[in-house]
């Protein structure tokens, strides 16, 4: 309520100066627009068309054209914005600020960018754009020039000095940009350079940061094996460059037969940073040791340091006196076999070694044999007195002592290193316990364990049961073991669960050895709120007394082929889901499942019920599911020839169904017009299906309806006219319909699909689709196969957004009547071997996609065609592109 409340103040205030695109549309679709405004923004669609944009040709003095959002995450859908914005609408917006275009599918910008005098701020991050025009160096006013997360930009332009008043120009992850454009040390305003790559070329070396003296923030240097001589380094001075808090300097990591014309320690001893440094990244590099500034204590604010792939170094660099370091990782560092007390960096004077270490990594060290800590600091909690998480990964040779008394190690993580057998290890206040890939004598070495809340243990191959004392693990919530191949019951004879009284998750997956979780006289922990058997290839029962876990929420059995059936007790009353995935050899479900109609039934809480893959099932309990159920799914139950209509008598909570590869199914439960709530319905894959109930699908509030591959279904449900709620109806691959019920489709659907009936004999005018005056979305195909024009005039609701045309061989032309489609944003036409052309005037004005795909004549007309753009995607680049031209003629071609 109060975000409404500023906003609207916010409007009130802004007037007509400010506007937000979608707050000034009025009932007749049209924008009120003062030609008075001076900042806009608008909400980034999927196909921006032109339409959209007409309302600025008034705003002559426009400053801001913003999209929203502003930060886009990578997965975001991907969005196209026509043409037209460039061609035409940019030239007359000369007093343009601010413009941003973050997260469209742009590839180019056109020279008439350079024009835009007035531009101080520039975002195209996340966009496809390629290169970007030399006009662009002419916006001698532009002070940001956001290029973030452009993939696809390959190069700046070479005038890029020109751009005198530029404070921040963001190039992270432009991973296809490969050199820096020429003399960009004439941007000395610079505040932001995400990165600089070092070429040996005049105008590209290191010597140009020289007057860069104001940038702040973070500075990636790359190719720094293409310094030609030490002089360029100390030119380029980052000592005195006080705003670097973050630095990586990485060197090429591909192989390089060519020696470095210059000494490698050299380069990165006089590459030493202001001791304002706060993070430090070193890649590649090829030296034999590190220089002395590296782990100096002068650099107090330095917080993270990572080395990493560093192939020639033997020792580590003394890191241990850096008084605010929190963040160690060391990584592929294949010339290093011993850490030992240099690491440290002890000295007489010392008080404490890492004093302020939280996280230390070592990763991919193949070399690595010992670790060895100061023996005058061996016995005291003086080193790592604030490591909190400690990881180990891919050190197969590590064989040594881990430091002793780690009193605040809360996560611990080792990991592919199948040697390391420590002595006894006392972790207190250990919280997490990772272990994988590590001999199964390392689990015995661990000793109080008395605060550990969660362990997994993965890949130990000789591991036949967990050792004795994770028995006594009186904190542990959450338990995994995985893919250990040799493991036959959780606990030895005689141990189990029974001081794990705080166990809530247990997880065991991979395990093709295991015949039981516990012993016939052992019960599982009452805690437990979530049980997860996977792939356990031999498990033949679950434990007895499992009604007894009255906090169990969520049951999930998958891949376990010999499982026959469930404990005959009664269920968990509070478990909300139960997923039953490939179970093989299971003939019935658990009994405690279902209830008689007493009122047992409305103390079940069970939501979701998945049954996938059990296709020995031949058939359900006697008795009712829950009343609280709300989602079903039956797939892959060969045996299964019905749902008995008593199963489902109390399914007024059921808001999903789903049922699919049941290929005895004969018929659906006439019950399912009483479920008040049922939304989504899906049938899919059921071969000996062939019509649905009598009385049709009568479901009050039923949103979306799907159908497909049902070989022999004959007709979709009666009475479908009356579903007045069903927005979306998919039919697809159904080839035995000949007709559609009497009365037609749903009235308010927003979409609808109809594919691979091939026997549908109605002809298409019959569908009566001009009354659907909500549909948005049209998807048709394969189902006349003699149609020689589409659509026919007035046979297709005008407020259509997208319309997918496919699978139609002997389709020659699309038809003027697509002119009637005033709303149309999106053409897409497939497979259709003989389309020879589009409609002679033209496509909608609307029209901001075109897809033409495998219309082998249509795209030979297209080549012939003088007055005709043809544009060819390569399949694995995008499918779509905005475009309007004058004339004609429209063609996308893939």
């Amino acid at each position: 309520m109060m975000h409404d409340l500023i906003n609207d103040l916010a409007q009130y205030v802004a007037g007509e100066v400010c506007f937000r695109l979608e707050d000034k549309v009025n009932s007749n679709g049209q924008y009120n627009v003062s030609e008075r405004v001076r900042h806009s923004s608008f909400i980034r669609q999927k196909y921006d068309v032109f339409r959209k944009f007409e309302p600025f040709y008034k705003t002559k003095c426009l400053r801001t054209f913003l999209a929203l959002p502003v930060f886009v995450p990578d997965l975001e859908v991907e969005c196209y914005l026509t043409n037209k914005v460039f061609q035409d609408l940019l030239a007359k917006l000369g007093c343009l600020r601010v413009l941003s275009l973050t997260g469209y599918c742009i590839s180019e910008l056109p020279d008439c960018i350079g024009d835009l005098s007035h531009l101080r701020y520039l975002n195209l991050s996340r966009t496809k754009i390629r290169y970007l025009p030399e006009s662009l160096c002419a916006l001698c006013n532009l002070q940001t020039l956001d290029l973030s997360h452009c993939k696809k930009l390959t190069k700046l332009p070479q005038g890029m000095g020109n751009l005198i008043s530029l404070h921040y120009l963001n190039i992270v992850r432009t991973d296809n940009m490969t050199e820096m454009p020429l003399h960009i040390g004439k941007l000395i305003n610079l505040k932001k350079l995400s990165k600089f790559i070092v070429a040996k070329g005049n105008g590209r070396r290191i010597t140009e940061l020289k007057g860069l003296s104001h940038l702040q923030g973070q500075l990636s240097l790359y190719d720094l094996q293409n310094v030609p001589e030490i002089r360029d380094v100390r030119v380029a001075n980052l000592k005195e460059k006080r705003g670097l808090d973050d630095l990586v300097m990485k060197w090429s990591s591909a192989p390089n037969n060519i020696q470095s014309e210059v000494d490698e320690f050299e380069v990165l001893d006089m590459l030493e940073p202001h001791q304002n440094l706060k993070k430090l990244s070193i890649f590649f590099y090829e030296g034999s040791k590190f220089p002395s500034w590296i782990g100096n204590p002068s650099f107090v604010n330095m917080v993270y340091l990572n080395l990493c792939d560093c192939s020639n170094i033997t020792s580590l660099p003394s890191l241990g006196r850096l008084p605010l370091l929190k963040d160690l990782h060391i990584e592929r560092m294949c010339g290093v076999s011993l850490v030992d007390s240099e690491f440290y960096g002890a000295t007489p004077y010392s008080d404490k070694l890492f004093p302020s270490l939280e996280t230390l990594t070592f990763g991919e060290m193949s070399e690595w044999e010992e670790w060895l800590q100061p023996l005058e600091f061996e016995a005291t909690e003086k080193i790592f007195p604030y490591l909190h998480e400690l990881v180990l990964q891919s050190c197969p040779k590590l064989v040594g002592n881990l430091p002793k008394l780690l009193t605040s190690l809360i996560k611990l993580s080792i990991f592919e290193c199948p040697l390391l057998t420590a002595p006894n290890l006392s972790l207190p206040s250990l919280r997490e316990l990772n272990l994988e890939q590590c001999d199964e004598r390392f689990l015995t070495r661990f000793k109080d364990l008395t605060a550990l809340t969660r362990l997994k243990i993965e890949n130990i191959s000789n591991l036949s049961c967990l050792p004795q004392d994770f028995t006594c693990l009186v904190s542990l919530e959450v338990l995994e073991v995985q893919d250990c191949g040799e493991l036959r019951s959780l606990w030895q004879e005689s141990a189990g669960f029974k001081n794990l009284s705080c166990l809530k998750r247990l997880a065991v997956m991979k395990c093709p050895q295991l015949l039981q979780l516990i012993d016939e006289d052992e019960e599982l922990p009452s805690s437990l709120e979530y049980i997860e058997i996977e792939d356990c290839s031999n498990l033949v029962k679950l434990p007895n007394g499992m009604q007894k876990l009255r906090t169990l929420k969520d049951l999930s059995i998958k891949w376990c082929p010999k499982l026959l059936s469930f404990p005959s007790e009664s269920f968990p009353s509070l478990l909300k889901n139960l997923v039953i995935l490939e179970c093989a050899s299971l003939q019935s479900l658990p009994k405690g499942l279902v209830h008689n109609g007493s009122s047992s039934i409305t103390r079940c809480h069970l939501e979701h019920l998945e049954i996938l893959g059990c296709r020995s099932l031949r058939f359900f309990p006697a008795d009712e599911l829950p009343a609280a159920l709300k989602h079903l799914e039956i797939w892959d139950c060969n045996w299964l020839d019905s749902i008995p209509e008593r199963l489902l008598p109390n399914g007024r909570s059921l808001e999903f169904i789903r049922i699919g590869n049941c290929k005895n199914l004969r018929a659906l439960p006439h019950c399912l017009s009483t479920f008040e709530h049922l939304t989504e319905l899906h049938v899919n894959q059921c071969s000996s299906l062939e019509y649905f109930p009598e009385s049709g699908l009568p479901i009050h509030n039923l949103r979306t309806l799907l159908i497909s591959d049902c070989e022999n279904i004959k007709s979709l449900p009666n009475r479908m006219h009356d579903l007045t709620t069903l927005q979306h109806l998919t039919v697809f691959g159904c080839p035995c319909i000949e007709t559609f019920p009497e009365g037609g489709f749903p009235p308010n659907l927003l979409s609808l699909t109809i594919l691979g009936c091939k026997q549908l004999k109605l002809h298409f005018a019959m569908w009566h689709l001009h009354k659907l005056t909500f549909l948005k979305n049209l998807i048709v195909g394969d189902f006349d196969r003699d149609m020689v024009s589409f659509p026919e005039d007035f046979t297709i609701p005008p407020n259509l957004v997208h319309l997918q045309i496919q699978n139609l061989p002997k389709l020659k032309s699309i038809s003027e009547g697509l002119l009637d489609l005033i709303s149309l944003e999106a053409l897409d036409v497939r497979n259709c071997d003989n389309l020879q052309c589009l409609p002679e005037k033209g496509l909608p004005i609307t029209l901001g996609v075109l897809q033409i795909r495998k219309c082998p004549l249509l795209e030979e007309e297209c080549r012939n065609e003088k007055d005709c753009r043809l544009i060819i995607f390569d399949p694995k680049e995008m499918a779509a592109v905005l475009l309007r031209r004058s004339y004609a003629k429209w063609c996308l071609l893939m």
